[in-house]
C-alpha cells in the first residue's frame, strides 16, 4: 500500500512529506534558513502550532520569535513554564489557583491561591527549573551564517573595548583552582 503524501509549499518551494509529519519534523529541516527560531507556523491564513500536522496539501510562512506573535507565543510559552514550576515545588494538591498578573522586565508578579507559602525558599527551589538570564548575559543567535558573523563581532568588541575575556575557559578553571 503506498504511503499517503502532502504537498507543502515553503519559502517558494513545494516539497513532499508523509501525511502524518508535523510542522515541527518540516521546521527542523530549515534550522538555519530563519535567523530565529521557529515557533510556529501560518497555513491558510491561521497559526499553527508546531506539533499539529497540515491535513491536505498547504502553504506554509515559518513564524519566528522575531515577529510580534511570534514573540508573544514565546512569552505565553515562558508563563506556562513558571506555572509548571510552581505546580512542581508546592505540589497540585497544595494549590487551588495560580494566576500571573503582570511581567515586570524579566520578573513575573503572580499569586498563588492555596496551601503554599510564597517565600524566598519556595521561590528559590523554583530556580531550579527557572533560571533566567540576568545582567550581563546576551543571548547571541548563530543560526546563519550572517548572525554568526554578527555574534563574532559583537563578541570582539566587547572583549576589545572592556578588555576582558567571554567565555574565557582557561581563566574560569583558574578561579576554581582545577590549574595553576
Amino acid at each position: 500500500m503506498e504511503e499517503k503524501m502532502v504537498s507543502v509549499k515553503i519559502l517558494g518551494k513545494v516539497k513532499q512529506y508523509p501525511k502524518g509529519t508535523t510542522f515541527a519534523e518540516i521546521a527542523k529541516e530549515y534550522e538555519g534558513a530563519t535567523r530565529y527560531p521557529i515557533v510556529l507556523v501560518l497555513e491558510k491564513g491561521k497559526l499553527r502550532e508546531l506539533h499539529k500536522k497540515p491535513k491536505e496539501n498547504s502553504t506554509i510562512e515559518f513564524i519566528t520569535t522575531a515577529d510580534g506573535i511570534g514573540h508573544k507565543s514565546y512569552k505565553r510559552s515562558v508563563c506556562l513554564l513558571l506555572l509548571k514550576a510552581v505546580y512542581h515545588v508546592a505540589g497540585p494538591e497544595r494549590i487551588r489557583k495560580v494566576v500571573i498578573h503582570f511581567s515586570v522586565s524579566s520578573g513575573y508578579y503572580f499569586t498563588v491561591d492555596g496551601d503554599v507559602t510564597v517565600d524566598q525558599e519556595f521561590l528559590d527551589q523554583g530556580r531550579l527549573m527557572v533560571r533566567p538570564f540576568g545582567h550581563g548575559f546576551a543571548w547571541l543567535d548563530t543560526g546563519t551564517f550572517e548572525s554568526l558573523a554578527e555574534a563574532t563581532s559583537f563578541v570582539r568588541t566587547i572583549q576589545n573595548r572592556q578588555g576582558i575575556k567571554i567565555a574565557d575557559l582557561e581563566g574560569i578553571a583558574r578561579k576554581k583552582g582545577w590549574i595553576e
